[in-house]
């Protein structure tokens, strides 16, 4: 329950407290210079950092599908347009996901959850997760997820501003 834990969930009667960092993609992933347009970040919540976890194990288990995933994320990084290819990236559907974006993997089934900030940086949430056609509750849940990590984001940004 690692990603309860990092959104400051009620586990056990008790509420967690958040803390919320930004941090910069390894370089060896993701280089500076894709980051033409966007810069990226990976949103770490209490010293769980769920992206740099999800890209590491995407990496262990298919080369080839993390590699089509980095270069959907390459592509956006480089576009001056919020979404570069409406067919790889995708806003979420309900209410609570519209700030959510779903980035998929070109010709693979890996998914990475992200937003941006107001600083026009892409913050990617979420771990990877696979898609199928047929599992659209998963799809939900992931989103649900990463509209809770977006909203812990907001609340400790505004409050240090």
């Amino acid at each position: 329950m690692k990603v309860d834990k990092a959104v400051g969930f009620i586990e056990k009667g008790a509420i967690l407290k958040t803390k919320v960092k930004l941090i910069d993609p390894p370089e060896e992933m993701i280089p500076l210079k894709w980051q033409v347009k966007h810069k990226l970040k990976l949103l770490e919540i209490n010293g769980v950092n769920i992206a740099l976890t999800g890209l590491a194990d995407l990496a262990s288990k298919d080369i080839r599908d993390l590699k089509k995933l980095l270069k959907t994320i390459k592509l956006q990084l480089n576009s001056k347009d919020i979404i570069h290819n409406s067919q790889k990236i995708q806003k979420g559907k309900k209410s609570n996901q519209k700030k959510i974006i779903e980035i998929k993997a070109t010709r693979g089934h890996s998914r990475l959850l992200a937003f941006f900030s107001e600083k026009n940086e892409i913050i990617i949430c979420t771990h990877t997760y696979w898609k199928t056609s047929s599992n659209k509750k998963q799809q939900n849940r992931e989103f649900d997820k990463a509209a809770n990590l977006y909203q812990q984001y907001l609340k400790h940004y505004k409050k240090n501003k």
